[in-house]
């Protein structure tokens, strides 16, 4: 058991290589990278682009909304007035309707006075003097 020691066992003596698949795979990875860089910034230039058509949206979506609760308050009025219109044509058909009865009822008592009228009063025949003192 006796054992000596000596670092020549344990060293690696031969001479260092590198692998020669080390620079490709540096080369390869570098590629990657590069390319994963292009792929982001052009992700990001469209992202920015979709950003921007999705503030333009949302602007015109929110003109369109105002527009829109504009055109129902004018139809509130609108139809608020409508309804006014309306009653009040109903309340002008029913006057003409009112109207049209105390003309039928008073030309029918006037036609009645007249008849009482002519039949209270017999024609007299005028005399000689009386016609002589009208011309």
């Amino acid at each position: 058991m006796n054992r000596t020691f000596t670092p020549t066992n344990s060293v690696n003596i031969e001479p260092r290589r590198t692998k020669q698949t080390d620079v490709p795979t540096a080369k390869n990875e570098c590629n990657v990278f590069e390319m994963m860089s292009e792929f982001r910034l052009e992700m990001k230039n469209e992202l920015d682009k979709q950003i921007q058509a999705y503030k333009q949206l949302e602007n015109k979506f929110i003109r369109s909304e105002a527009e829109i609760i504009k055109v129902q308050s004018i139809l509130n009025v609108v139809q608020e007035k409508a309804s006014k219109v309306d009653f009040l044509e109903n309340k002008i058909k029913i006057g003409i309707e009112k109207n049209e009865r105390l003309e039928s009822r008073q030309s029918a008592t006037n036609i009645k006075n007249t008849r009482e009228a002519t039949q209270l009063s017999p024609v007299l025949p005028k005399s000689f003097a009386s016609t002589v003192k009208e011309n």
